[in-house]
């Protein structure tokens, strides 16, 4: 070869490489900001209640309608990006994402218009993050050669715990010194970046992992599955205004439940299936998405309501309160790279059980403080709380992965994704009322506590549960087969 041509052919490489990690910084600045928007949002949210006069009510669905669609949608986006141009579907997402923060972030002041515009917008907001998600981390995998590929791995999930643990902080400083509305505005330019970068570098890429269409595109069971989603949801948020026995309760439940056994029918018998149920026959892999379900249960619930506690009923700036809660989010993302390394050396079954022990200790001890101590002398029990959530919840999602056969790891994490969210829609729902009431005024600081204390006790119900689970899944636990790719 001719000098001129291997310096061409070298130029060539530097070319591809600089164009590679260009697209991974596109993929992860989005994955990251989705991130950001879940933890930054709870501190956000009494300010933006009170700066609009939402119910407890309308407020509860300002958060819900976003996980809605998001554990909805979620499989849906992955057969998308897998069966068609993956970067076009991220780009379709990203798009989405930007046009319903930017409406969220310039949501009009009439609390009759204000609440049924951000449900909704929030609910389109989550269908955006359902399409963008799953196409990200292929589009990373992709986008770089086999031996740079842990680096862009590790890129894309360091940068996305980053903003994890940021998030509260950032999210009561924006608060705190602009509005609530900067939360979705500051989602705007990034997702606008992303989209720029995708097209200016992804050609290369464009349809790599798009395989043969093997059925319909489009299934309808997800118009099932989200109204079944939703209707539960409904049930459980407005259950202790309406009556547990009421006929709005049983009949929001009852549908809810029959539209949910119609998706789940419906998807069982389809020769290409959009969620792979068959999947929960495998002991394991059940006992993992259990778990992952419950753990789900506690962090959205502290992410989302422990804020509204400590401004609300301690007093704390929104700022504080996003301090405050660096306790809990900084040990459940710093537990990450040691339950990688735990993972990789004893397997999934022991770390999972000793992060349940400490999630558990933390969480009691957490709860039995709340009418004794202040802010700070709670510390503690939330970073140990975190540190236990952290711990079992990797090891928990990898050897879920593991547990599919390799040619159905895509499908299996778009079932493990939508029983995930599952677990944070239970938590805002069944929270929902008991925080935001309280918080908006209603009844005494006595009441408020109580309230406290009853909602803390739901999510140490669901980490005490989760101890018998893990302990089940110290029995005969299998081998992983190969490696799988890493997923928050």
């Amino acid at each position: 070869m001719s000098d001129a041509a291997a310096s061409g052919s070298a130029a060539a490489g530097r070319t591809a490489v600089a164009a590679d990690w260009w697209l991974v910084l596109a993929m992860t600045a989005a994955s990251a900001m989705a991130l950001f928007d879940v933890t930054a949002f709870g501190v956000a949210l009494p300010s933006l209640r009170e700066g609009l006069g939402l119910s407890a009510g309308t407020a509860s669905w300002v958060v819900n309608a976003y996980i809605v669609a998001v554990t909805a949608l979620t499989a849906l986006g992955g057969r998308l990006a897998d069966r068609l141009n993956g970067l076009t579907v991220f780009q379709c997402g990203a798009a989405l994402f930007a046009i319903a923060s930017l409406a969220c972030g310039l949501a009009p002041t009439a609390p009759e218009i204000a609440g049924p515009w951000l449900i909704a917008f929030r609910a389109l907001q989550g269908a955006g993050g359902a399409l963008m998600l799953p196409a990200a981390l292929a589009a990373v995998v992709a986008a770089v050669p086999a031996d740079r590929r842990g680096r862009a791995v590790s890129l894309y999930i360091g940068a996305g715990q980053v903003l994890f643990i940021l998030g509260p902080i950032a999210g009561g400083l924006l608060t705190q010194e602009l509005s609530w509305r900067a939360i979705f505005l500051v989602a705007v330019p990034l997702s606008a970046a992303a989209i720029a970068m995708t097209r200016l570098r992804g050609r290369r890429i464009a349809g790599a992992a798009a395989r043969p269409a093997e059925g319909p595109l489009l299934r309808w069971t997800a118009l099932p599955l989200i109204a079944g989603l939703a209707l539960i949801a409904l049930a459980l948020e407005r259950g202790g205004d309406w009556g547990w026995l009421s006929w709005q309760s049983l009949a929001a439940f009852g549908f809810g439940t029959t539209a949910l056994a119609v998706a789940v029918r419906q998807e069982w018998r389809a020769p290409d299936p959009m969620v792979q149920l068959h999947l929960l026959r495998q002991r394991h892999f059940s006992l993992h998405l259990a778990t992952l379900c419950l753990l789900q249960t506690v962090t959205i619930g502290v992410l989302t309501f422990a804020p509204i506690y400590f401004q609300k009923m301690l007093g704390l700036s929104p700022s504080d309160a996003g301090l405050v809660m660096l306790a809990f989010v900084a040990g459940w993302a710093g537990m990450v790279p040691m339950a990688g390394w735990l993972h990789d050396r004893l397997g999934p079954a022991r770390p999972k059980l000793a992060g349940a022990v400490l999630a558990l200790a933390g969480m009691a001890w957490w709860w039995w403080s709340l009418p004794h101590l202040g802010p700070a002398a709670q510390l503690p029990a939330m970073a140990l709380a975190g540190v236990g959530v952290g711990l079992s919840i990797l090891p928990s999602n990898t050897a879920a992965i593991g547990a599919a056969p390799p040619q159905g790891r895509a499908a299996a994490v778009g079932l493990i994704q939508t029983v995930r969210q599952s677990g944070g829609m239970i938590a805002v729902a069944l929270l929902g009322g008991l925080f935001l009431d309280t918080a908006g005024g209603a009844g005494s600081s006595a009441a408020a506590l109580d309230a406290a204390q009853l909602g803390f006790a739901v999510l140490l119900t669901a980490t005490a549960v989760n101890l018998p689970v893990a302990l089940l899944g110290l029995r005969g636990a299998p081998p992983e087969r190969g490696p799988a790719a890493p997923q928050r």
